[in-house]
């Protein structure tokens, strides 16, 4: 940026300031949600439907469905936690890996 764009950008930001404009929040977008009880054995290709919504900041996450739908443009992380009870293991099959459908 030359010094004239940024002096002709800082005018027109001072403008927007005075004016009580200001650029728009990016728009915030989390989740956090659970199960309330146990499930399993579950099959390949199975959904899960997480119906314990603890947060669900943007409502990007549908309980209903148990699908979240990405609002915006973002690179987006996804930690999951799985674990067993009792005489049950958790199995990772060799050619097996989580599918996260983005439509």
């Amino acid at each position: 940026m030359s010094a004239l764009e940024a002096d002709v950008f800082a005018c027109l930001l001072k403008r927007l300031i005075c004016v009580g404009l200001s650029a728009p929040a990016p728009q915030r977008v989390a989740f956090f949600v659970g199960l309330s009880e146990n499930i399993g054995p579950v099959k390949e290709h199975t959904g899960i439907v997480f119906d314990r919504v603890v947060t669900n900041i943007g409502n990007a996450y549908d309980a209903q469905s148990g699908r979240f739908t990405s609002p915006v443009n973002a690179t987006y992380q996804f930690n999951v936690v799985i674990s067993a009870q009792g005489r049950q293991k958790v199995t990772r099959r060799a050619n097996c890996s989580c599918l996260i459908v983005f439509v």
